[in-house]
């Protein structure tokens, strides 16, 4: 607990407390608030998608796509989510797992506010090169949107990433 910041920072037993009221590890569901490795189906990337258009972030969500990957927006098109690139839709499935991970993050964060989100194996489907892409915008989302951001890694190269990014953004607030 970081006194001088009462309501933006939270004890460990928060974090166990507010953790276990977003996800229920009995039950697959879809939440905002913690990510895991095998958080990408269809379904999350439907709520995600649907929720950012009723919130009026759709256009913020595809402009962080297009910046990070140069593809014009995701849809679901069919029941399946879709990329539109310079010529035609393509199914996300045919990209990578990195570019799902990716958009549940941006998506993830572009929704929240005021709060916290636990990112579990960060790492996990990201090529190594794409981490400062990934740390920018996290780090990015998450301070315009007050996000506090837990994410665990098991990478070095994912860790030194993170303290480069953070570094050159002049970002302080980071442990």
């Amino acid at each position: 607990i970081y006194p001088s910041y009462p309501d933006r920072y939270n004890s460990f037993s928060d974090l166990v407390n507010k953790l276990d009221a977003h996800f229920d590890s009995t039950r697959q569901k879809f939440s905002l608030y913690y990510i895991s490795p095998y958080s990408n189906s269809n379904q999350e990337l439907e709520e995600i998608i649907g929720q950012s258009k009723l919130l009026n972030k759709y256009d913020q969500l595809n402009t962080f796509l297009y910046n990070t990957f140069g593809v014009l927006s995701i849809d679901i098109i069919k029941n399946k989510p879709m990329l539109k690139t310079e010529k035609d839709y393509i199914d996300l499935s045919q990209f990578g797992q990195g570019i799902k991970s990716f958009i549940n993050y941006i998506g993830s964060l572009s929704l929240l506010e005021n709060t916290q989100i636990f990112i579990d194996e960060i790492e996990n489907g990201i090529h190594y090169t794409n981490f400062d892409k990934l740390w920018e915008v996290i780090l990015t989302i998450s301070k315009e949107q007050n996000v506090q951001v837990f994410a665990t890694t098991h990478s070095k190269e994912c860790i030194e990433s993170y303290a480069r990014v953070a570094k050159r953004l002049k970002d302080d607030e980071i442990a």
